[in-house]
């Protein structure tokens, strides 16, 4: 946000009553990207105009709260996203997805932009969608613990591209990462003891025919000062390792979108975690699980807990994981 802070404070200063102040940006780049404000309304817009290949443009929503987004492909080559502001009064909010979204077109401005702005302004819209609540202490606490399973895991095995695009924990419809032979699942637990998983539904520990379910059980001392790493620090060292990959970097910084994870989350979660251990159990037979099949009709919803002591049958070690799952970098 700081990048164009200064061009917002000189559209809202001009005098202009009436049209729109508008202020060009990237004026290097062959893309014509302006930020602007209407006059008298002083609503703020960013407006794209896009050139190259447009690439496979998901289908998105045209309003959500908070924002107003428009999509034009002009041709296959050409393509105009004007994203409007919908709050009454400015918003700090709207200035951070007008520099994310600025930011993407500045770094990846190759062929299929249109497609991936388009992506990232969905992962925008889930975001404005969830209800106005912080990043928990609860959630922000499971995000460091599905990156830690990234970081420690599936990057020094498969890569960012692979491992970037295995992560599906930001949609809560699946588990937490869809890998060549099955899914992991993550919890996390703060605290003393043993410690115990919190299950959240009937389907979560449903392993699917041909499929394998590992439960990756990070357990975490959260401290608020000292040692330790915040979840930003974590953010910014995985940033950091999958930048080799454009690719994975843009699909990283959308799924974070998508988990709640801002600049505000940035500032407000300054909880240091240290990881006491990284623990892989196989859902398998035995397995103390309640799944659909052992439900009455019309029983659903069913959250449960599972204490740690009583899985230890089911630990699995990081080479039977990697071959169980066909983790690789081959």
């Amino acid at each position: 946000m700081a990048g164009f802070r200064k061009a917002w404070h000189e559209i809202d200063a001009a005098k202009d009553a009436s049209g729109a102040v508008v202020r060009r940006l990237l004026p290097e780049l062959q893309h014509d990207v302006r930020i602007g404000q209407t006059r008298p309304a002083r609503q703020r817009f960013l407006e794209l105009r896009l050139f190259g290949p447009v690439g496979n443009v998901p289908h998105y929503d045209p309003s959500s709260k908070g924002l107003r987004v428009k999509v034009i492909l002009e041709t296959t080559e050409r393509a105009q996203i004007v994203l409007e502001e919908q709050s009454a009064t400015p918003t700090s909010l709207f200035e951070e997805v007008v520099d994310d979204i600025v930011g993407l077109v500045e770094t990846a401005p190759s062929d299929g932009v249109a497609a991936r702005t388009v992506e990232r302004l969905l992962a925008w819209q889930r975001f404005f969608a969830r209800p106005s609540v912080e990043l928990s202490t609860d959630r922000a606490a499971g995000l460091f613990a599905e990156l830690t399973v990234i970081e420690s895991l599936l990057l020094p095995r498969v890569g960012p591209l692979r491992a970037i695009a295995a992560w599906t924990g930001p949609d809560p419809a699946l588990q937490d990462f869809q890998v060549p032979r099955g899914a992991i699942e993550v919890k996390s637990f703060r605290g003393t003891g043993p410690g115990r998983l919190r299950i959240s539904s009937e389907r979560q520990l449903e392993v699917l025919p041909g499929s394998e379910l590992v439960v990756a059980f990070a357990s975490l001392d959260q401290r608020t000062d000292g040692s330790g790493r915040t979840l930003a620090d974590t953010v910014n060292r995985i940033a950091d390792a999958v930048r080799v990959s454009e690719s994975a970097s843009i699909d990283f910084a959308t799924k974070l979108r998508a988990s709640g994870w801002s600049d505000d989350a940035q500032g407000l979660r300054m909880e240091r975690y240290v990881v006491r251990s990284l623990e892989f159990i196989r859902v398998a037979d035995g397995f103390p699980a309640i799944t659909p099949a052992m439900l009455p009709l019309g029983v659903g919803n069913v959250t449960y807990h599972l204490d740690r002591s009583i899985l230890e049958p089911f630990v699995i070690t990081d080479e039977d994981l990697v071959l169980l799952l066909g983790l690789s970098d081959e």
